[in-house]
């Protein structure tokens, strides 16, 4: 969710995870966090750029011994919303890089998504 208090800028609250396999088990991840969202668009144009960076927490399972299941993380990207005929409706095409930093090394994965907005 992301909360625009200027037009350009908002704050934004993420909660991502994904599922994986690992060995003979199923790895899970969550990530979440706050941040910053900053957005460029023309007036009355179909289109809406904009690029973002949230820090926070992944917790991951299933437990191995090499160290904590949560971690530091991070998520920075941008994307295109493409407004629909409908004013409150919008296509989304996102790619990000999630870094995240467990058992004392860093993983970076990249992150691509595409979905429906729905404008407040």
């Amino acid at each position: 969710m992301a909360y625009f208090f200027k037009d350009w800028l908002a704050v934004e609250g993420e909660v991502d995870g994904g599922i994986g396999p690992q060995g003979n088990q199923t790895g899970k991840l969550v990530f979440g966090g706050p941040g910053l969202r900053a957005r460029w668009a023309q007036p009355r144009s179909a289109m809406e750029i904009w690029a973002h960076a949230v820090v926070g927490g992944a917790h991951f399972v299933p437990k191995t011994p090499y160290g904590s299941e949560g971690a530091f993380g991070y998520e920075i990207g941008g994307g295109i919303d493409l407004n629909s005929r409908h004013k409150r409706l919008a296509y989304r095409v996102e790619a990000d890089v999630v870094g995240t930093m467990f058992f004392s090394t860093y993983q970076v994965n990249p992150k691509v998504s595409a979905g429906v907005v729905y404008k407040f």
